[in-house]
C-alpha cells in the first residue's frame, strides 16, 4: 500500500467514524431538537446530496483553484463544522445552510481524494485500491453508527455529538498529511463535465450508480424512521458492515475477475433483499435486507470507481467522477425524501417491491457493459 492511499484511507476512516456516522441518526436528532415532521427534517441530510451533487458538477473548477490537498482538508473540515452548528445552534434554518456547505465539502473532498487513489495506484491494481480505500471509509463508519447509537442510548444527544466531533478533528488533522503533487488536470468546463457521458460506458455507470445509491438513502431515511434505539443500531450494522466486506474484497475481485460480475451480484443480491423485506417486513427481515444493501453499496462504487480509471485518462478523471458520480448524490436525495412519501401514501410493502424491481433491472444493465482489457486478470 502506497504512503498517500495510506493517509487517505485514515482521514476517511476518522471522518466517516464521526460526521460521517452522525447522519445515521441526523433525522431522528432534528426532530428531538427542533419539534418537525420527519419530512421537514428529512430536508436536512437530503440538502447535503442536493447540494452534494451541484457541487459535484463546479466542484472541478475550486479543485483546480485549490489543488487536491487542500480541497481534501477543507472539504473534511465541513462535515466538522457541521457538527459544531448541531452543538452551538440548533435552529433548523442555521443547520440547513450548514447541510449546504457540507454539500460542497463532500463533493470537492470525494473528486480530489479519488482521483489521488487512482493516480498513486498500478492499473492493473485500480480495484484492489479502490477497495482499500472506500473499505476503510466504511469501517470507520460502521463503527461510528455503533458507537454513536451506544452513546445515544447511555447519555443522550449530548454525549454522542462531543465524541462525534472529537474524532472529526482527528480526521482533519491526519487529513493535513496528505502529500500535496501536481498533476496536469484539463482546465473545467461545464461542457467539458458533461461530456464524459458520451460513451455508453459512462451512460450505464451512472445509471447504476444513480440506482444503487438508493440503498444508502433507504438506510438513512426509511430504516432511520421505522427502527429505534437498539433495532436500529443492530439492523444498520447490518448495512455497515456488509459494505464494509464487500468493498474490501469487491475491488480484488475486479481485478481478477471483471467489473461486470460484480455489478450483476450486487444488483442481484439487493434485489433479493427487498423481496425478503417485502415478505415478511419483522427486524430480522430487514436486517437481511439490510445486509444486502450493504454489499450493494459496498461493490457498485468500488467497480464502477475502477471502471474510471480503465476508460479516462487522468487529466479528465475530475471531470469523470463529477459528471458520473452527480447522480449517485441525486439517488440519495431522492430516496431520502421519496421513501417517507412513498410508504406514507402506499405502504412500506410497495416501497420494497419498487426498489426489488430497480435492482433486478440494473443487476440485468450490468451484463451489458463492456469492460476494458487488462481490468481483469
Amino acid at each position: 500500500m502506497s504512503r498517500d492511499l495510506a493517509v487517505l484511507s485514515a482521514s476517511f476512516f476518522l471522518i466517516f467514524m464521526g460526521a460521517g456516522a452522525f447522519q445515521q441518526y441526523l433525522i431522528r436528532f432534528m426532530k428531538d431538537v427542533t419539534g418537525r415532521s420527519a419530512t421537514e427534517c428529512s430536508w436536512v441530510l437530503a440538502t447535503i446530496y442536493l447540494s452534494f451533487l451541484v457541487w459535484r458538477v463546479l466542484a472541478a473548477y475550486t479543485i483546480r483553484w485549490l489543488g487536491d490537498q487542500r480541497s481534501i482538508f477543507l472539504g473534511q473540515v465541513t462535515y466538522t463544522l457541521f457538527l459544531v452548528f448541531a452543538i452551538f445552534t440548533r435552529e433548523y434554518w442555521l443547520l440547513l445552510a450548514a447541510a449546504a456547505l457540507w454539500g460542497w465539502g463532500a463533493s470537492a473532498m470525494w473528486i480530489a481524494s479519488s482521483t489521488q487513489v487512482l493516480d498513486a495506484s498500478a492499473r492493473t491494481r485500480y480495484g484492489s485500491a479502490s477497495g482499500v480505500f472506500y473499505a476503510a471509509t466504511h469501517l470507520g463508519q460502521w463503527l461510528g453508527v455503533i458507537l454513536l447509537g451506544w452513546l445515544l442510548t447511555q447519555g443522550g444527544w449530548g454525549p454522542l455529538l462531543g465524541v462525534a466531533l472529537g474524532v472529526s478533528v482527528l480526521g482533519n488533522v491526519v487529513a493535513l498529511a496528505v502529500p500535496r503533487k501536481y498533476v496536469p488536470r484539463e482546465e473545467p468546463r461545464i461542457s467539458k463535465v458533461f461530456g464524459v457521458l458520451r460513451s455508453p460506458e459512462s451512460k450505464a455507470l451512472a445509471i447504476l450508480l444513480f440506482v444503487s445509491s438508493a440503498g444508502f438513502g433507504l438506510i438513512l431515511s426509511l430504516f432511520g424512521t421505522l427502527l429505534s434505539g437498539q433495532t436500529l443500531v443492530w439492523v444498520t450494522s447490518g448495512f455497515y458492515g456488509g459494505r464494509l466486506v464487500s468493498s474490501w474484497y469487491a475491488g480484488s475481485i475486479s481485478d481478477r475477475l471483471g467489473r461486470r460480475g460484480v455489478l450483476v451480484a450486487g444488483f442481484a443480491l439487493a434485489a433479493a433483499g427487498m423481496v425478503c423485506a417485502l415478505q415478511t417486513g419483522s427486524p430480522a427481515a430487514l436486517f437481511v435486507a439490510a445486509l444486502t444493501l450493504g454489499v450493494q453499496s459496498g461493490t457498485v462504487p468500488v467497480a464502477a470507481m475502477a471502471m474510471v480509471g480503465d476508460f479516462t485518462e487522468p487529466s479528465r478523471r475530475h471531470m469523470a467522477f463529477g459528471a458520473i458520480y452527480v447522480w449517485r448524490d441525486l439517488g440519495v436525495a431522492l430516496t431520502i425524501l421519496g421513501a417517507q412519501q412513498l410508504v406514507s401514501r402506499v405502504g412500506q410493502g410497495v416501497c420494497f417491491a419498487t426498489f426489488a424491481v430497480l435492482f433486478a433491472v440494473c443487476a440485468l444493465l450490468s451484463l451489458g457493459l463492456r469492460e476494458r482489457k487488462g481490468s481483469a486478470g
